[in-house]
């Protein structure tokens, strides 16, 4: 069952891989350099084609995928008509027009990504805009979150922003958070409800294409890359890694047995996870987007402000503006690091924001997914951080046949478990 339609989580367009890192243990590489060529993202017709041709059809899955969103996930005794009372998963959903269905399962798979609440920035809760009772909103006076851009009907700027650019009034959008690689670009037309999951750099080139006269994509880690020549004079920026996954190709390619046997041999899930985190690097954008940043800052529409933290902000809810005041990290002095003298950040302020994009991403935690709160009273399991301690083969336990794959499993599998990766 599903939420939602089936998505892509892969490019409009087929282009070659540049500038990822190579993965290393000491001095060995463990990818073949000669078939880096091969590891980029494919189209979302090949995607498609692909779900439809050699999973769809070969296996006759047209007529039992539905779309729907579970509600409540509980195991006990069923009662089959004609039957006697066996024990199973009692399953509770709700589909689009509010109808309420339940189902029975001896097995269950649950395969979902982190998608269980928004990650807000502490910033915009101190601004108070979120109003009372509503914190799990991903939209607001003034602001939204990226995830607010999955909701069926959302339109990008509100009614009277979207006016004043109409005819042509400057305006401040402000977009907070780091880039990923894994969604859809859009590029020259309008978005459809299956592509409405945009990462801070796809709404930065969005904001410019509806006409914001001064977009500002503020990105707090620390983005690796090379100063390019087309920013603008002065600026001490970096552009973010450039890369078609938010994992090296050492996981994945011929050669990944090795770093997956590195880590499955670690018996510790702490270490694991601290292994998962590495991997995943920091902020990173793909090819496509770095090359749109880097025409958007050389025209002068795209202010890029890396290693950049809002530490405070401010609403006034009768001018309709923001006040953000922003923390930049600088570099030592010198090049030695010993030698180096530490400087403090570089503190400004931002006024007159008209509206505030968090592209900050969603919170993982396998214990707060709603429809597991039955289940999770029942039959309790040991987490680790927002991850579930499952079995080797990806079971709840071994008593109850229930199976968990993808991003949640990525303890057991590894850290591309959420690009479909399984272990055999």
């Amino acid at each position: 069952m599903v939420r939602r339609p089936l998505l892509s989580p892969f490019a409009e367009t087929d282009e070659t891989s540049t500038n990822i890192s190579a993965g290393r243990i000491g001095r060995t590489v463990l990818i073949n350099e000669r078939s880096r060529e091969d590891y980029f993202r494919p189209s979302a017709a090949l995607f498609r084609s692909f779900c439809e041709d050699e999973i769809i059809e070969r296996y006759h899955l047209g007529s039992v995928v539905e779309q729907a969103t579970v509600t409540s996930l509980s195991y006990g005794p069923l009662h089959v008509e004609g039957q006697a009372k066996v024990d199973g998963f009692w399953i509770e959903s709700k589909t689009a027009d509010g109808t309420i269905e339940y189902r029975g399962a001896k097995t269950v798979v649950i395969a979902v990504g982190p998608t269980s609440s928004p990650n807000m920035p502490k910033v915009i809760d101190e601004a108070q805009v979120v109003e009372e009772g509503k914190e799990g909103e991903l939209e607001g006076e003034g602001w939204c979150h990226s995830a607010a851009f999955a909701r069926k009907g959302f339109r990008f700027l509100p009614k009277e922003l979207r006016e004043r650019v109409r005819v042509g009034i400057r305006t401040t959008v402000v977009v907070i958070g780091g880039g990923s690689v894994s969604f859809l670009p859009i590029r020259g037309r309008l978005l459809t409800f299956e592509e409405r999951r945009l990462t801070a750099a796809q709404i930065a080139d969005l904001a410019i294409r509806q006409g914001v006269t001064r977009v500002i994509l503020i990105c707090r880690g620390q983005l690796k890359g090379q100063p390019s020549s087309s920013l603008r004079k002065g600026a001490t920026h970096l552009l973010p890694s450039v890369r078609h996954f938010d994992f090296g190709l050492e996981w994945v390619t011929k050669y990944s047995n090795r770093e997956k046997m590195r880590f499955w041999q670690e018996d510790a899930r702490l270490a694991r996870l601290a292994m998962v985190q590495a991997a995943r690097g920091g902020g990173s954008v793909n090819p496509t987007y770095q090359r749109l940043l880097k025409k958007h800052v050389k025209e002068e529409k795209l202010e890029l402000k890396a290693c950049t933290s809002v530490t405070a902000a401010s609403y006034d809810r009768e001018r309709k503006k923001w006040t953000l005041r922003l923390a930049t990290l600088t570099p030592p002095v010198a090049k030695d690091a010993q030698l180096a003298e530490e400087r403090g950040p570089i503190v400004e302020e931002l006024e007159e924001v008209d509206y505030v994009v968090c592209s900050t991403g969603s919170a993982m935690s396998f214990a707060n997914l709603p429809f597991l709160e039955p289940l999770l009273k029942s039959h309790p399991i040991e987490m680790v951080a927002a991850f579930p301690q499952l079995t080797q083969d990806l079971q709840w336990n071994a008593e109850l046949p229930l199976f968990v794959v993808g991003a949640y499993a990525m303890l057991e599998v590894s850290r591309a478990s959420d690009y479909c990766e399984y272990r055999c």
